[in-house]
């Protein structure tokens, strides 16, 4: 496995505090923490994959690691390369617009009466 060099951060460019810390120099504990997030769900389906990272490398205060090209790139190749494995452990959703319009919202709710 190939190692990417990435710069120590001394300052978060958010006012948002990073839930577990900084983890410039781990592009693998970044890519599961995204993979495990919000911005794998539906809401952010329609938005390519550099687009969902970089928000959620934005919202959790490493702005700056979005704004480093190489540093995004290694966590955007962590992510991609760890997919296959989240989604078999169960950590990344398997709910998918396909299978949303494949079972309307009306049949999958019970409706009492």
């Amino acid at each position: 496995m190939k190692s990417f060099p990435l710069r120590v951060v001394t300052s978060v460019e958010s006012d948002q505090p990073s839930p577990h810390g900084l983890w410039e120099s781990d592009p693998d504990a970044i890519a599961w923490d995204f993979l495990g997030s919000e911005f794998t769900g539906l809401a952010y389906a329609n938005w390519p994959i550099e687009r969902r990272v970089g928000a959620y490398l934005t919202h959790n205060g490493m702005a700056q690691l979005w704004n480093n090209g190489d540093a995004h790139a290694a966590v955007l190749h962590r992510v991609l390369a760890n997919v296959g494995a989240a989604l078999r452990n169960g950590t990344l959703p398997t709910a998918t617009w396909a299978g949303s319009r494949l079972h309307p919202r009306a049949e999958r709710i019970a409706v009492s009466g």
